[in-house]
């Protein structure tokens, strides 16, 4: 957070500086994008690595306990580990969801900085390219909202592809 705040102030400090300091403004405001965007990176390497290694561990266990299903002989061996499917899947579940709301989280804020540039830009080019970035965010957040309120996974899959 300390990288974006110090980029958006350095972006501040160009819009209103005069002339002769905004070289060195530039110069301060390109380190500082460099460093979000090495930042940025670690966050998400680090996200992704915790995201998978626990969808992994559940994975695993739904496989155990299937594994486990198919060689019960006993009824009621069988329906507890169909108790611990359920319950793993719906763990995973919930992670999946979790995530998604993190993730729409995170493009609602990419929203409101692209709508707010949009709004102080005067190049007719970049406005468009704003506008189309607005209009991509908008679909991704429609389709993880669609994604979340989906049940059936044919359409869970339809909605990824």
């Amino acid at each position: 957070m300390k990288a974006a705040e110090k980029v958006a102030a350095l972006r501040k400090a160009l819009f209103k500086a005069p002339k002769a300091k905004k070289a060195a403004i530039k110069a301060k405001l390109a380190k500082a994008k460099a460093a979000l965007r090495k930042a940025t990176v670690s966050v998400k390497k680090h996200t992704s690595r915790v995201d998978r290694a626990h969808t992994r561990k559940v994975k695993a266990a739904i496989r155990a306990a299937k594994a486990a299903l198919a060689k019960a002989k006993d009824p009621v061996k069988k329906a507890a580990i169909r108790a611990k499917i359920s319950a793993v899947k719906k763990q995973l579940a919930k992670a999946n969801r979790k995530v998604l709301k993190a993730s729409n989280q995170v493009a609602y804020r990419k929203l409101a900085i692209a709508k707010k540039r949009l709004a102080v830009t005067k190049n007719p080019q970049r406005k468009a390219a704003l506008r189309a970035q607005i209009r991509a965010a908008k679909k991704v957040i429609a389709l993880r909202k669609q994604l979340l309120k989906a049940s059936n996974p044919k359409v869970k899959a339809a909605i990824k592809a």
